[in-house]
């Protein structure tokens, strides 16, 4: 009885240790190896990653990995240009599909500080991302909704009802986005 219930801790121990490194959250090297491991965000909201057995945390620079994934985020961040100099940096996936939807913080100086624009990009294929909505200033609408219409088109009814549509946010964004990949993947 007594080593059935050494074994037994063990087993459970086992799984306890194995359930946490599930949840810790995973890296991707460059050459798409996954690396399970704790990531977090440190103080300036940096991404930062330590494998399970080591104390010391890492940075985690676009230059080293391709990708990570924070336990309980339901996103996945993924290296894409952006912005005006096509910088690489980290952006979050929302929707994936024939079109694919993602958000990133813009980093950019205002006055005496560093401030961040929570900037929306689409991409349709390998196509680069496109930015359709900004935070900040909100002054793209007219070329983020015709920037999207054009990638809605080839499904003429979801175009109309977009066209015909006055909202023009993240929700209804995503929804058509969402529609529209639904539609491709049942035809």
């Amino acid at each position: 009885m007594k080593k059935i219930c050494i074994v037994l801790s063990v087993f459970i121990l086992m799984l306890i240790k194995n359930a946490d490194a599930q949840k810790n959250g995973y890296v991707i090297g460059l050459n798409n190896d996954t690396i399970h491991c704790y990531v977090e965000l440190n103080r300036w909201l940096a991404p930062q990653y330590k494998s399970l057995l080591d104390e010391k945390f890492h940075k985690i620079k676009t230059q080293y990995l391709n990708g990570y994934h924070i336990a309980g985020d339901r996103y996945y961040y993924t290296v894409k240009s952006v912005g005006k100099k096509q910088k690489k940096q980290f952006v979050a996936y929302i929707e994936r599909g024939k079109i694919d939807f993602y958000y990133a913080n813009v980093p950019y100086s205002k006055e005496h500080y560093m401030a961040y624009n929570a900037c929306w990009y689409v991409a349709k294929g390998e196509d680069p991302l496109q930015l359709i909505l900004m935070q900040e200033d909100w002054l793209f609408p007219k070329k983020g909704r015709k920037i999207l219409y054009d990638m809605l088109n080839d499904n003429q009814a979801l175009a109309s009802e977009f066209n015909n549509d006055k909202k023009f946010d993240f929700y209804s964004v995503r929804s058509y986005i969402q529609r529209y990949n639904l539609a491709a993947v049942k035809q």
